[in-house]
């Protein structure tokens, strides 16, 4: 199946749609910047679907566009057609295809993608680069490795310290599969590498503790759990001695402050109050003054007032005759009101009047007695008045002088009472004086402080060689049986290389290619000419080029014109060695290092070479070439 047509819109510099027919062989030919690379990318993204070399996302595709909407057809020779296009709508990028029935890019091509062969960097591809360019286009290998014996023979002349490390590798390597036998010691020879990285990490964590444990060498202990244990009584005794610094300093200080205390209780000249002199001049001023008190006390009913008994009765009689007076009085200013008529016949009557006169008589007496009982009456209640004045004035003098001796009896005692208190508080704060216990012959806390430091430091020390002892011959055995697996992961690593395993069995699949390769070599070089491929498992020594004349002229020493030649030779053998529907070559560039007659020798062989159908790009335009010639920009 090949490509008839094609047709692009939309792509780098192709704003309208463009078909461009194909035949067997073309050539695209055309001034840098002209566009023919845009057709050799828009073949690839129709069969493909993206661009090799770059990211198969839509956004990544429509970097290629030159507007809103990108557009490819393909038409091959057997009428299947394809058609993608892509259309952005704000930040949306929608896809479209129409493809043939049950078509799949893979199937088509086969394990052969569609590259656009690039010339310049094939040219700089170093030596192991180059084979392991080639052994991804030659045939797979199957075949069964004995892992066990492998990397028991890469180790042979080695001591493994890790009786379990080949045993290990060998279960790990057993499990990993691949597309062929290269391509799972490839995959081997990765984990390899793994497994090599994390055993320098653990041999750099190990190096790391061994820098990081001190040993010190102005400590010399040659049994460093009996010097610890020494420090550590020595240690105790210093704690000790501290802490009866400490209560010695308590007590001296909590002396101190009870016997600043007791400064502030002044006076007391006893043991006790009864031994105080103020004390006991208060307790006879106690005694003098209770017995006064208990003189001028008396009960209630001791206490009687003076008997004015007979003077109250003498008032009585008084006011009772006062009382019969004022009656009589009232009685006969009645009769004397009536002027001597008579009540009963209301007219003037001689014997009333003459009554009328005697009564004023007896009125007129009358009120001269009421004075002089009213004189007499006020005589007597005076005469009370002051027998009770003078009784009051004498009670309120003896309860004055009572309160007085109350009062005075009250602060004798109060004083009394402080000094008892001032004597308990002494006896109290006495009490709580403590013995001071010695100090002679212990040092300062400075001097202990310091004695301890050297005594820490020390410790510190001897502890760090005692682990610096403990670990380093543990760890050194580490290290070495680290350091001794990473060498031999150093030698497997060799042994999957490209150089080791992979050379080994290519082989055969480099020697059947390099058979192949002599059909379309003698085609271009001419019958004394043919392939010749050079494999060794040293490195950088693949060689590749041609034999001509039983002389070996390496790839790299051939002009630059046979240099293309020999790449078309090779290219036409890749392609045609693989099974797939569409066997395309699709080439850039190489042709512009062939001078016009090895163009034109080429360019004839390309264009009798059957089932390929080749697509070339160029911006040498010679008259008369072979092939369908397509001009771009002209």
């Amino acid at each position: 199946m090949k490509v008839q047509s094609v047709t692009i819109e939309g792509i780098h510099n192709v704003t309208k749609p463009v078909t461009y027919q194909l035949q067997d062989f073309n050539y695209i030919v055309g001034k840098n910047g002209a566009g023919k690379s845009t057709v050799l990318e828009a073949i690839q993204l129709g069969i493909l679907g993206y661009i090799p070399g770059t990211a198969k996302t839509n956004a990544a595709i429509m970097e290629h566009s030159n507007g809103p909407v990108m557009k490819v057809k393909i038409i091959f020779d057997n009428g299947n057609v394809i058609e993608r296009s892509w259309a952005t709508n704000g930040k949306t990028i929608n896809a479209d295809k129409k493809l043939p029935a049950g078509y799949d890019p893979e199937t088509v091509l086969g394990e052969l993608e569609l590259p656009i062969f690039n010339f310049s960097e094939f040219l700089g591809l170093t030596a192991n680069k180059a084979k392991d360019w080639f052994m991804n286009f030659l045939p797979g290998v199957d075949s069964n490795i004995d892992w066990n014996k492998e990397l028991s023979e890469a180790v042979k002349d080695m001591n493994i310290i890790d009786k379990d490390l080949i045993a290990n590798t060998v279960a790990e390597l057993s499990e990993i599969s691949g597309e062929d036998t290269v391509d799972m010691i490839r995959k081997c020879n990765e984990a390899l590498k793994a497994d090599q990285s994390f055993s320098k990490g653990e041999l750099q964590k190990i190096q790391g503790t061994i820098q990081s444990l001190i040993y010190y060498d102005d400590v010399d202990s040659s049994d460093p759990d009996v010097e610890l244990a020494q420090i550590k009584q020595h240690l105790a005794i210093i704690t000790d001695a501290e802490s009866a610094i400490h209560q010695h300093q308590a007590a001296v200080s909590s002396n101190q402050r009870i016997q600043s205390l007791l400064d502030t209780l002044n006076g007391l000249e006893g043991d006790s109050p009864k031994d105080d002199p103020r004390y006991c001049m208060l307790v006879g001023n106690q005694q003098k003054t209770s017995s006064k008190l208990n003189s001028l006390s008396a009960n209630p009913q001791d206490i009687t007032p003076p008997d004015t008994s007979d003077i109250d009765a003498e008032i009585k009689v008084l006011q009772e005759e006062y009382v019969a007076l004022r009656g009589s009085i009232q009685a006969n200013a009645k009769l004397i009101s009536g002027s001597g008529v008579c009540p009963y016949t209301t007219k003037p009557c001689n014997s009333i009047k003459d009554m009328i006169e005697k009564v004023k008589i007896e009125s007129a007496e009358a009120e001269k007695k009421i004075a002089e009982n009213t004189a007499k009456t006020n005589e007597l209640k005076a005469k009370k008045d002051e027998i009770l004045r003078k009784f009051n004035e004498e009670e309120g003098k003896r309860r004055e002088e009572l309160r007085s001796c109350e009062l005075e009896l009250s602060s004798i005692e109060g004083q009394m009472h402080a000094i008892e208190k001032d004597y308990a508080t002494r006896d109290s704060y006495k009490a709580q004086l403590v013995p001071v216990p010695p100090i002679d012959g212990l040092k300062t806390f400075e001097e202990y402080q310091v004695e301890k430091d050297q005594l820490m430091e020390k410790s510190n020390k001897i502890a760090a060689n005692k682990k610096y002892n403990e670990l380093i011959e543990t760890l050194t055995a580490d290290k070495y049986k680290i350091e001794n697996t990473i060498e031999a992961y150093k030698l497997w690593i060799k042994l999957t290389g490209e150089n080791g395993l992979q050379t080994t069995l290519m082989e055969a699949p480099f020697t059947d290619f390099e058979a192949d390769m002599n059909t379309f070599i003698k085609e271009s070089f001419g019958s004394g000419t043919e392939c010749k491929f050079n494999l060794s498992t040293k490195a950088n020594s693949f060689s590749y080029g041609i034999r001509r004349n039983n002389q070996f002229i390496p790839y790299n020493l051939l002009s630059s014109g046979e240099k293309a030649m020999y790449t078309f030779a090779l290219m036409r053998c890749i392609v045609a060695g693989y099974d797939s529907q569409i066997k395309l070559l699709v080439v850039d560039d190489v042709s512009d290092h062939l001078d016009e007659g090895n163009l034109r020798t080429t360019f004839e062989s390309l264009n009798n070479t059957e089932d390929i159908q080749i697509i070339l790009a160029g911006v040498n335009r010679i008259d008369g070439l072979p092939g369908n010639l397509i001009t771009i920009g002209a």
